[in-house]
């Protein structure tokens, strides 16, 4: 009897800006925090007036206006936040919105604008199905249309470069002669290079200096010296 009334003395007692819970569960059961029943009175009166499908922050908003200099911090009374406190109110749920998934609207269960609202969610559920089924179908006949009209390039033939010289071989080819290079041209290539006409040809005319006899050109327009 005495822990009974103690618990009847402690719970919901204010302690620091904090309301205490005190009370007995068993293992199964877990303690519902709970706002103040003039609260849950005020929010379901704001969201009846005119806050139906509304923002939980147009909720918020409007409450503290209708109690200047309150502030209704939901962490009094235990939750983490003003959502949280909001499904804990008898015949309000809570809906996602339909494009901003991180804001939750306020409905009453089973209200004309909560069945109106689902009927909206279900067939923009549907139209996306639609999308996605339709995109489906359409990647199929794009690969095949790109298979059919692209072709890949023509290579250009490899050519044979042959067998390769053996060492031996490229050893054996015959090479020029130094000497033979070296040595001045004598007259009778000189006069095939000018030419068979002899027109162009120069005269090749011996010239005795020191006792060894030198080959001297005439210019190409002399005449020719005939044999």
């Amino acid at each position: 009897a005495a822990v009974v009334k103690a618990m009847q003395q402690c719970d919901k007692h204010e302690l620091r800006g904090r309301v205490m819970r005190v009370t007995s569960v068993s293992k199964s059961e877990k303690l519902q925090f709970e706002l103040p029943a003039e609260i849950e009175a005020d929010i379901k009166a704001l969201i009846q007036e005119a806050y139906e499908g509304k923002n939980l922050s147009c909720i918020k908003d409007a409450w503290q206006k209708r109690h200047p200099g309150q502030k209704l911090d939901t962490a009094k009374w235990g939750f983490k936040n003003f959502s949280s406190a909001m499904k804990t109110i008898g015949g309000v749920c809570l809906e996602t919105h339909l494009e901003k998934t991180l804001t939750n609207l306020a409905f009453f269960e089973g209200s004309p604008a909560h069945v109106a609202f689902l009927e909206t969610r279900r067939r923009k559920e549907q139209e996306k199905e639609e999308a996605k089924r339709k995109a489906a179908e359409a990647e199929p006949a794009a690969e095949g249309e790109g298979t059919a009209t692209e072709c890949p390039a023509a290579k250009a033939p490899r050519l044979d470069p042959g067998p390769s010289p053996s060492p031996a071989a490229a050893e054996a080819k015959p090479t020029a002669d130094p000497a033979a290079a070296a040595a001045p041209p004598s007259s009778a290539d000189a006069c095939a290079r000018n030419g068979s006409d002899g027109s162009a040809a120069a005269a090749v005319v011996p010239k005795v200096s020191e006792g060894k006899p030198e080959e001297v050109v005439a210019p190409a327009d002399a005449a020719a010296v005939p044999s």
